[in-house]
């Protein structure tokens, strides 16, 4: 049993936050922080602010998930597993047969490959949360995964990712009076022209 834990629980439950941010429990947190050298002090408990974020969520076989947006990465890697899953038929395979359990141990490594290079907290690194959260990005993961054969966590890399696409793309055509033809994709960004051809 986890009695520190219990009596914490306890003071929260009586006192409300000020018990973590402010009282007893912000003391006891300071003082292991100063015994050890942590960077945390009392003055930072009580001066935090909750940030509230948009989950992150996904669909598994027809069902919504949604979970813990960044900095946490378990949102992210949930979604991004659920996704590779999807790939292939575990229930032809049966809960915890070697094949499913393979896959599962494949598609964590893949996703904590990614979490060691693309994720950290919005607010000072630029997380490609949906890109890492995509179908699209999540078969090209499956591919690489062999039933029959586990490859070692050292040899998974981060993924490459592609930009992701904005929703703000629309494409246009011109056409002149000597029927030359071009188009392009206008993005936000930039701007790609593509020349067509004549008649």
């Amino acid at each position: 049993m986890q009695k520190n834990l219990a009596h914490s629980l306890q003071l929260i439950a009586q006192q409300g936050p000020d018990a973590f941010y402010k009282g007893k429990i912000a003391d006891e947190i300071a003082a292991e922080m100063a015994q050890h050298g942590g960077l945390i002090g009392k003055a930072d408990l009580a001066a935090y602010r909750a940030v509230e974020r948009k989950p992150v969520s996904g669909s598994y076989r027809g069902y919504e998930v949604f979970s813990m947006p960044p900095p946490s990465s378990g949102g992210i890697h949930i979604v991004q597993i659920l996704n590779i899953l999807e790939n292939f038929d575990l229930a032809k395979w049966g809960f915890g047969s070697a094949d499913a359990m393979q896959v599962m141990a494949e598609a964590e490594k893949y996703a904590y490959a990614d979490r060691s290079e693309y994720l950290g907290d919005p607010d000072f690194v630029k997380v490609p949360q949906q890109t890492l959260t995509s179908k699209a990005y999540a078969k090209t993961l499956a591919q690489q995964i062999d039933v029959n054969k586990a490859r070692p966590s050292a040899d998974i890399k981060p993924g490459k990712l592609a930009p992701y696409e904005s929703n703000q793309t629309t494409h246009f055509s011109v056409v002149d009076k000597e029927w030359q033809r071009g188009g392009g994709d206008l993005h936000a960004e930039h701007l790609l022209w593509q020349r067509c051809g004549g008649r």
